[in-house]
């Protein structure tokens, strides 16, 4: 089977069918339904074919095809243009100028927006230096990707308190820079959730937007760029693994809408009044539904706990100890054995330990906790947002602090950086054949 998808779509004997886009409905249909059957390279092959229009995919192919006669040639063999070969078209390339220093991450935004729906390759010249080509390209593109890097731009999560082991003084292309001033941790770059109806996240959106625009040229121009994203924000770039496309499938198969017509009574009969019919008593009521909830973003449910604690390790470390802590009193309150006071007893012994290492344990009171999620860095400009509506006015308690552990948990992963992914997504959408083979 593989063998078989694997000629049908790299096959020599079919460039023209690859190039037009004139394959079967079937390759699409197999690729992004069952990509567990076709292996990544494959799956990869039919996306470079198919995603950037036939001129790219013509050039593509060619370069493949003499690339795979060359190591087909003995190697004392002298290279000489076959006369019956030729080549079919040619890549234009489009050559821009900008400057060095702190205006260039300006620039290059002006340019990804302008050069975004261009076909061409981009090149790009520094002002008032000589060098042209791919050198200055690839230059271009990596002090970019550090760019994005930086603390002050207030992407991606950071925490003042705790500062990550891998803080160190770096040089990524423009110059040394001292600890903090990018944003570096072990776990990788994820985002950083915000108040999605205040006016701190739209700079941040639009910032996501660039993103994904100069990510979707790199796949474009095939330029690689040392941008250090963690497991949790690839799995989310990807849209999930395998497994959790195929379980999204499976639902929509036996459940296939929730938007459908509900003009039916309970006995599935339609009704219907001539005009005219109804009382005057009807006529004066109008009973508005009630209002529906929100849907959940496109990648809900594709992170678990377990990138929670990867990405922000300390505040999902003490969430898991409030968790615990709800979980033995709910064991406590629903024991039959233990009688009233034994149940009072051990539901007061219900500790934390202290937050500063040392110390008496605290319960859950002794904290002041409220329903407000306060960010880990000051660059992110706010200082706190309600997790519920007033939920500043409301404490933690062990009677609710299991449902503030949800709401923390579902902001930081889901809800906080809602605007942020859509603003990425609508720009560099992965297609339906590229996917990731194993669980991250």
């Amino acid at each position: 089977m593989e063998r078989k998808d694997a000629m049908r779509v790299g096959g020599s004997g079919e460039p023209l069918a690859l190039a037009s886009g004139a394959l079967p409905d079937w390759c699409e249909q197999l690729t992004s339904k069952c990509p567990f059957l076709i292996p990544f390279e494959t799956r990869q092959l039919y996306f470079t074919c198919t995603a950037f229009g036939a001129s790219r995919a013509i050039v593509w192919l060619q370069n493949r095809r003499e690339a795979t006669m060359e190591r087909s040639r003995p190697p004392a063999t002298v290279r000489r243009d076959d006369p019956a070969e030729f080549r079919v078209g040619r890549l234009k390339h489009e050559r821009v100028k900008v400057p060095r220093g702190d205006a260039m991450m300006a620039w290059a935004e002006s340019v990804m927006q302008i050069h975004a729906d261009r076909k061409s390759v981009l090149e790009v010249e520094f002002l008032g230096e000589e060098g042209t080509g791919l050198g200055p390209t690839l230059e271009f593109y990596a002090l970019v990707a550090a760019e994005f890097q930086r603390t002050s731009l207030g992407m991606w999560l950071c925490d003042d308190d705790f500062p990550d082991d891998q803080s160190r003084q770096v040089d990524l292309g423009g110059g040394r820079k001292p600890p903090g001033y990018y944003v570096q941790r072990s776990c990788g770059l994820f985002p950083a959730p915000f108040p999605q109806d205040g006016e701190e996240v739209e700079p941040i959106s639009k910032l996501f937007h660039f993103l994904g625009v100069f990510l979707a040229k790199c796949i474009q121009d095939n330029r690689l760029v040392d941008l250090p994203v963690s497991q949790a924000f690839f799995r989310l770039l990807c849209m999930g693994d395998i497994k959790s496309t195929m379980s999204k499938l499976l639902h929509h198969a036996h459940y296939p809408s929730d938007g459908q017509s509900e003009a039916s009574t309970e006995d599935g009969q339609e009704t219907y009044s001539p005009p005219g019919s109804e009382d005057e008593d009807s006529k004066s009521e109008f009973i508005l539904d009630p209002p529906k909830p929100k849907p959940p973003a496109w990648y809900h449910g594709i992170l678990t706990w377990d990138h929670f604690q990867l990405v922000n390790p300390h505040r999902a470390r003490f969430l898991r100890e409030v968790k615990e802590l709800c979980v033995r009193r709910r064991h406590i309150v629903s024991s039959k054995t233990l009688s009233e006071d034994d149940k009072n007893t051990r539901l007061q012994d219900l500790m934390l330990r202290n937050p500063l290492g040392s110390g008496p344990p605290l319960s859950i009171d002794d904290l002041g906790l409220n329903f407000q999620f306060c960010p880990s860095s000051k660059v992110h400009g706010f200082t706190a947002v309600d997790l519920k509506p007033n939920g500043d006015d409301e404490m933690v308690t062990m009677e609710n602090a299991e449902e503030y552990v949800e709401l923390m948990f579902d902001f930081c992963m889901h809800t906080g950086i809602q605007k942020q992914m859509e603003s990425f997504r609508g720009t560099a959408e992965p297609p339906p054949s590229f996917s990731v083979d194993q669980d991250m």
